[in-house]
């Protein structure tokens, strides 16, 4: 997506469900706050190396900040929710993960899908930094589909254009 979603395609989403941890239903909705301002992390999936390390970056950021600024963050990743608490170890992310299985918010928000990295014009990523592209390749599989062939199949192995 190029542009913001207006105030009209975001409350249109809050029917759409998501799954927690445990499989529960929850719909979008709900996760926003409406005291203070709500970020949501869509990645493209709870095994994305890139992902992971934006997400353990996130996790850095510490509560007491978040609460005196009244910020709330929430990640929401394709696929099944299965993974979501192994996500949560891996990551050190404490805050609300979800799952879109269906992926009907990231289509309700066309989501523009992509497996580009970063230009050669443009600074990488601070959380990549340091990374090498073939071995953050290798340890998403190492710590995805190796470790847990449960969870083999479609997990939305693209990522959604804004956060």
């Amino acid at each position: 997506m190029d542009e913001t979603p207006s105030i009209d395609d975001v409350r249109k989403a809050y029917e759409l469900e998501l799954l927690d941890s445990t499989g529960q239903k929850v719909k979008f909705g709900s996760l926003i706050d409406d005291t203070g301002k709500t970020v949501v992390v869509f990645i493209r999936h709870f095994f994305c190396g890139s992902c992971q390390a934006y997400v353990s970056r996130l996790a850095q950021v510490q509560d007491e900040v978040l609460e005196k600024t009244r910020v709330k963050v929430v990640v929401i990743g394709c696929g099944s929710y299965q993974p979501i608490k192994q996500y949560q170890q891996k990551t050190g992310f404490n805050k609300p993960v979800y799952a879109d299985a269906t992926r009907a918010l990231f289509r309700h928000f066309h989501l523009i899908e992509n497996l580009e990295a970063t230009s050669a014009d443009q600074p990488v990523k601070n959380y990549l930094a340091g990374r090498n592209r073939l071995m953050n390749v290798l340890r998403s599989i190492w710590t995805g589909p190796l470790q847990r062939p449960q969870y083999i199949g479609w997990t939305g192995d693209k990522t959604p254009s804004f956060v």
